[in-house]
């Protein structure tokens, strides 16, 4: 996966997927979906890559590869991840917690990107929450 913000307008950028499968999902999942006080606009480009331009200090910080990222969750095409790519949901799972953060971190936390409806702790093996916040955006 890469991404190039455009120089001149950084609220516009380019998104180069693995294959079509996920671009696609991204548009459906992604189009018109709240952000930030807007909402996302999603088009499939006529570009079928993102071209790596040469290195210019002051507008590389615009381009990333993520491609090789440990990060990157679908870069195996057909790997089981993709069964959990959904719509965007008011319901988050975080999983695989800090130890030593107290339940009050993260309440402060979500609450600063909107209100909190639901919040629950789940006991297990592992520090797992979920969340589930006023609205989507």
């Amino acid at each position: 996966m890469k991404i190039k913000i455009f120089y001149s307008k950084p609220e516009n950028a380019l998104v180069e997927f693995q294959d079509n499968t996920q671009a696609m999902l991204a548009k459906t999942h992604l189009n018109n979906c709240p952000l930030m006080g807007n909402n996302v606009f999603v088009t499939i480009s006529k570009n079928p890559i993102i071209i790596n331009t040469p290195y210019i200090p002051e507008t590389n910080k615009f381009l990333a590869d993520y491609s090789e990222s440990r990060e990157h969750r679908y870069k195996i095409a057909g790997s089981k991840n993709f069964r959990n790519i959904a719509p965007p949901s008011p319901v988050l799972h975080l999983s695989n917690l800090c130890e030593d953060k107290e339940e009050e971190f993260y309440r402060e936390l979500f609450a600063e990107s909107g209100r909190i409806k639901k919040f629950l702790v789940l006991k297990g093996e592992q520090k797992s929450l979920l969340v589930e916040m006023e609205n989507v955006g």
